[in-house]
């Protein structure tokens, strides 16, 4: 497919969501995804592989971070399903209600998922400085993350990805490798020194393992870039389909028996936005 034509149900795909009604009605959906799960609105439904990963830093941050983040990773999946129904002809490439559209939407396989990322592969692209400038201003809200994402965009290895949400027992993961080939996915991080290197690896390892549990890869490529010294280090290793289920496992026993998860070292704890809410919500 041509890249004029991925340009366009992208944008057709934006225009969707920025009708007020749009929102709505996604909620309503979503709520609806829950009650035929047998979960109440309330409930969490929609995690993330990266945020799901991350309970080998802060067991509750990971928690916190997933209900925070619902909405967004149900939109994203929702956007997603047009997009590349679109790109594979089930659906028309025109814009029309959301509301119209819904009941009209197939249900991927995952060959089509597939068949989509060859597709986008076909047209990764370079980012220039001055891009990865812009795109670390509008996505970081802190300069540490904004350093995170101008390495993404500057060191790492550049792979084509797509994103996609699973379902796994009660609960649908979503996730965006930093990149897919036919053999591993590809993980980058980036961290202050070796001493945090220590605390970063596990969760680094996990989230490649999530990805290529779900996105179904045998192997994983994990880089870590130490800021203070200059230092690229590369693990490609057998994924650890034990780990992920083990994560998940753990993540899903906290969250549906409501088992408060233990403290973390407490130096983890000065700079976290979810200190407050962590407080009120575990004690």
């Amino acid at each position: 497919m041509k890249k004029e034509n991925l340009n366009l149900i992208a944008r057709l795909v934006d225009e969707i969501f920025l009708d007020p009604r749009a929102l709505r009605l996604a909620i309503e959906v979503l709520n609806e995804e829950k009650k035929e799960t047998g979960l109440s609105p309330s409930d969490l439904y929609y995690i993330g592989m990266a945020d799901t990963a991350s309970w080998w830093w802060c067991a509750r941050k990971s928690i916190l971070a997933n209900k925070k983040m619902e909405p967004e990773f149900f939109l994203a999946y929702l956007s997603d399903r047009i997009e590349y129904s679109m790109i594979l002809g089930y659906l028309p490439v025109e814009s029309r209600p959301l509301e119209d559209i819904v009941p009209r939407l197939p249900e991927l396989e995952w060959e089509d998922i597939e068949h989509v990322l060859k597709i986008k592969s076909e047209d990764l692209q370079e980012i220039s400085d001055e891009e990865a400038d812009l795109f670390a201003l509008m996505e970081g809200d802190t300069e540490a993350k904004r350093e995170g994402i101008r390495a993404h965009y500057r060191i790492a290895e550049q792979y084509p990805t797509i994103r996609w949400a699973f379902g796994w027992r009660d609960f649908m993961v979503a996730g965006v490798p930093d990149g897919i080939t036919d053999s591993f996915v590809y993980e980058f991080k980036t961290t202050r020194d070796k001493f945090l290197l220590n605390y970063m690896k596990p969760v680094a390892f996990t989230q490649a393992d999530l990805y290529a549990h779900f996105f179904r890869r045998p192997l994983k490529r994990v880089q870590i870039y130490l800021r203070e010294t200059g230092e690229m280090l590369t693990w490609i290793e057998a994924a650890d389909e034990e780990n992920a289920r083990t994560t998940l496992e753990k993540f899903r026993e906290a969250v549906r028996e409501n088992k408060a998860p233990k403290m973390p070292a407490s130096w983890k704890c000065r700079k976290c936005e979810f200190k407050q809410e962590c407080i009120s919500s575990f004690g």
